[in-house]
């Protein structure tokens, strides 16, 4: 995969073997006041190959300290500069030095199916779960 480095920006790297995820680092040193969510920048640029897209992921270690990411879906074709969302869920301040492991990447394949519209709606199919929403496969049990 392509990337490019801006001045003293980190290369994604795993940590281990195993590891699902390559680490993200923050290129400065960013203050997040309490409740705050800021843009971090990382000082990466990638292209990432069609038909894959990267997700940004809270690091356990971060989210330990409740520091998580917030969004963070990176599409193929964007190319600009990879910035994490941040959330401080404290109600104290929190300081992310530079070259501190921010977020992990995690790669994934895209599926993208054709969309048709289908009228009218009962003509999609029934299932057990229906048009329940939030919680309610907690009631199917």
């Amino acid at each position: 995969m392509f990337m490019s480095l801006k001045g003293s920006a980190q290369m994604p790297k795993r940590a281990t073997q195993g590891s699902a995820g390559f680490d993200i680092f923050a290129m400065e040193d960013v203050y997040l006041l309490k409740r705050a969510t800021v843009k971090v920048p990382t000082g990466i640029r990638m292209q990432i190959p069609d038909g894959y897209y990267g997700q940004l992921l809270s690091r356990s270690s971060l989210a330990a300290q409740n520091i998580t990411v917030e969004g963070g879906v990176i599409d193929s074709d964007y190319r600009g500069e990879i910035c994490v969302l941040l959330k401080n869920n404290n109600d104290r301040e929190f300081v992310i030095k530079t070259d501190l492991a921010i977020a992990q990447l995690v790669f994934l394949q895209c599926f993208s199916p054709q969309l048709f519209i289908v009228v009218p709606e009962e003509e999609l199919t029934s299932t057990a779960r229906g048009v329940g929403g939030f919680g309610s496969t907690d009631c199917m049990q």
